[in-house]
């Protein structure tokens, strides 16, 4: 629950950085913070260590929701937002269902340890792709209102 508490968290302090902050400036951060939390949380010597990293990386996963919906509603043809925005909600849910699944086939194939390893390198991945969305987005994920 403590950790869970990051996410709660997050949702309000990054939606008001949305609003106020370039979201190029704040994926970026984020996703590194996620990489380093979710590591952390691999080599975890102790119980508060681990619950202070899972803190983190509840934090900043919670903060990349906020930060790709603005991203996404403001480069999306406004006819067709309820779709994208439908589409992300099933992609998030069913990023879920397949992480449960794929973290017990992790632990029996390795250890615990490479769940946290593997979150790590999946959030890694997010970061040139974010480039290329960049590039293709036309500057419009920069607007501050």
């Amino acid at each position: 629950a403590f950790a869970a508490g990051g996410g709660v968290v997050a949702g309000f302090i990054f939606g008001w950085a949305c609003d106020n902050i370039k979201l190029s400036k704040l994926l970026a951060p984020v996703i590194i913070v996620t990489v380093i939390a979710s590591s952390v949380q691999a080599y975890a010597t102790n119980l508060t260590v681990l619950m202070i990293a899972q803190f983190v990386s509840y934090f900043a996963g919670g903060g990349l929701q906020p930060i790709l919906l603005m991203w996404l509603s403001r480069i999306t043809n406004p006819n067709l937002k309820g779709s994208y925005f439908g589409f992300s909600g099933s992609i998030n849910v069913f990023g879920g269902i397949l992480s449960s699944l794929l973290s017990g086939w992790i632990v029996l194939q390795f250890d615990v340890r490479s769940i946290f390893l593997t979150s790590g390198l999946l959030a890694l991945i997010m970061l040139p792709i974010m480039f290329v969305a960049k590039k293709y987005s036309d500057g419009k994920e920069d607007i501050v209102h």
